[in-house]
């Protein structure tokens, strides 16, 4: 774990002005599908902590869930994963009953190794694929590294009346990567 976190302050420094790029949003079900598909993409990677769920939540919101279903009619279901650095077996159990890939035999984010993975399995330029995440230093330096496009949600899902310390603790670390590295 510390040096995972001496990998992402190290890289995060190096590639401050990747972090400027990097599209943003304020909720994964605000982000328009048919947009992306027209500026190219064609295949999402999604974080599920945050992005579809708030965190340590099994099943997705339902909100992004729907969107989650749009995005496999407009992408397929082998260009739509999962790519978690929390693989709980009851999650991955929820996405192989969509037949929605579950990336797992890989390092943990912000080590690009996942979307690298997914860039093989698909033979997609890695243009083509973006990763939504909710953190700087996880999700979206993987993309900075791996060379794929991604998307910050500036305002995830959050349950604090039955989480509260672990919510804190995420809230506190994306606003200080904010205010460190945009």
């Amino acid at each position: 774990m510390i040096a995972r976190f001496v990998y992402s302050f190290y890289h995060a420094i190096r590639r401050r002005r990747c972090f400027a790029k990097v599209s943003q949003a304020t909720m994964v079900c605000h982000i328009d599908l048919k947009n992306l598909q027209n500026q190219g993409v064609t295949t999402l990677v999604l974080d599920f902590d945050g992005v579809l769920a708030a965190h340590g939540e099994t099943f997705p919101h339902p909100d992004a869930e729907q969107w989650l279903m749009q995005s496999i009619e407009i992408f397929g279901k082998e260009h739509v994963f999962i790519l978690s650095n929390n693989p709980f077996q009851a999650r991955q159990d929820y996405f192989k009953k969509l037949n929605i890939h579950f990336i797992i035999s890989v390092r943990k984010k912000p080590y690009p190794d996942g979307l690298l993975e997914i860039a093989r399995q698909t033979r997609q330029d890695k243009q083509q694929i973006v990763l939504i995440d909710d953190r700087l230093l996880t999700g979206i330096l993987s993309t900075c590294l791996a060379q794929t496009r991604g998307i910050l949600i500036t305002q995830p899902y959050q349950e604090f009346t039955r989480r509260p310390f672990q919510e804190s603790f995420f809230n506190f670390l994306r606003f200080l990567e904010q205010q460190l590295f945009l």
